[in-house]
């Protein structure tokens, strides 16, 4: 079925267990956005956003367009909602665009689908700052596989993070984790690519909410064993790592204990009985080059 949007402005939202689903539960997910508008006074010098909701087709291998519209920079809200409903299992991309570089605006948005956060970030969107993502701001969503990869030799890479229902800190239930989520997808040593990718191109929000689920799905080389992911020890989220659809055996080593590491790429994990197929699903070990890899991290 086509997407259903909720409309550009609206008169409320609904939230709460009692709430009647906009999409059916049996058949369809969920896909909302939010995004912060420029305060009133401010928003004339700024453009619109436009932005659109992309359904890849695994036959065909392309995307399709499904849903797409504007955000106006002025407007009687200060905050732009939108959701829509995509058939349940489908892979989507949510697209938010800038007509031009504004190093001074930095809107606050957030995607989800079916509650699984996606992105909850400040769009930079200054080409020339470190931090910006560019014009164009592309999120990845739901159950997607390599088959959307469009470079020769890239794997899908995909985290997901879930942080508990409860925190507490000097003794005290805290509503919220107070530091931001944070990990690194990071070239090792070794490796000759220089492709980086980190939560703060996702999540970038000094708080972290409890009993939630936040999600990445990338496309990265695929070169031999080139990346670790590191995430801090002393994180309360515990999270699953997939390589192409396939879940990594959990061999965390620890960097001091500072940090949780995790290898990526094809043969990272040599099985014990020296059969590497489906290295993914069952028990591995590293092989010493790869821990020595590891170990010459500690030491940048």
């Amino acid at each position: 079925p086509m997407p259903k949007t909720a409309g550009k402005l609206y008169e409320s939202i609904k939230f709460g267990d009692a709430c009647e689903p906009d999409c059916d539960p049996g058949g369809e997910s969920l896909v909302e956005f939010f995004m912060h508008r420029i305060p009133s006074g401010y928003c004339e010098n700024y453009p619109d956003f436009p932005w659109e909701l992309k359904m890849f087709d695994s036959k065909s291998g392309s995307w399709s367009t499904e849903a797409k519209g504007v955000v106006p920079s002025c407007s009687g809200t200060s905050l732009h909602y939108e959701s829509m409903c995509v058939p349940k299992d489908s892979c989507v991309s949510f697209s938010v665009l800038s007509p031009k570089s504004s190093e001074s605006m930095v809107p606050l948005y957030s995607l989800t689908m079916d509650g699984v956060i996606f992105k909850r970030k400040e769009m930079w969107i200054d080409d020339g700052l470190p931090c910006s993502e560019g014009l164009n701001h592309t999120t990845v969503m739901g159950r997607c596989t390599v088959a959307i990869c469009e470079e020769p030799g890239e794997a899908l890479f995909e985290v997901e993070m879930r942080t508990p229902s409860e925190y507490m800190y000097k003794n005290e239930f805290l509503p919220a984790i107070p530091k931001r989520l944070s990990w690194l997808l990071s070239p090792t040593k070794a490796s000759t690519s220089n492709y980086t990718l980190d939560s703060h191109t996702r999540f970038d929000h000094t708080t972290t909410e409890l009993g939630s689920v936040y999600q990445t799905i990338e496309c990265v080389p695929d070169d031999e064993c080139a990346f670790e992911f590191q995430t801090p020890s002393d994180s309360s989220a515990e999270y699953n790592l997939r390589r192409n659809n396939i879940e990594l055996s959990n061999r965390d080593r620890d960097s001091y204990d500072s940090h949780r590491i995790t290898l990526f790429g094809k043969d990272c994990h040599v099985e014990e009985e020296s059969d590497t197929e489906n290295y993914g699903t069952r028990t591995t070990h590293m092989n010493i080059g790869s821990i020595l890899i590891v170990l010459g991290l500690l030491f940048c």
